[in-house]
């Protein structure tokens, strides 16, 4: 395991990049980062949040340059709980899902929110 993954990393995390990693959704909407350069976005994240340093791992960022990571202070559903990133406002968001959750049910649900895909689309 190398030293970009800041916790225990479970299978599902480690399939996720193996199958995902650098895919590009919408036509740019969401994109997940490479397994390459998470250590690049965590340091850029925890430069401008120094509060989360050493707690995050970074999976994915959209259009607008949002991070999307895993929180190890936080649990949802048994594993790490997804926090947003707004360089825009300075400002993180708590998601109540974690990776699996936030994929499966957290875009469908809060996906104009979380994405301001209307916004994108126009």
């Amino acid at each position: 395991m190398t030293a970009m993954f800041r916790f225990q990393v479970c299978k599902d995390f480690l399939n996720f990049y193996r199958s995902l990693g650098g895919a590009s959704f919408r036509g740019g909407l969401y994109r997940v980062v490479l397994a390459s350069e998470i250590a690049g976005w965590n340091a850029r994240v925890e430069a401008g949040y120094p509060e989360f340093a050493d707690q995050i791992t970074c999976f994915a960022y959209d259009w607008l340059g949002r991070a999307f990571a895993l929180n190890q202070k936080r649990l949802e559903v048994g594993r790490s709980g997804v926090t947003m990133f707004e360089p825009g406002t300075g400002e993180s968001l708590e998601i109540p899902c974690n990776l699996q959750t936030f994929h499966t049910e957290g875009l469908l649900e809060f996906g104009e929110a979380a994405l301001a895909i209307s916004f994108f689309e126009d």
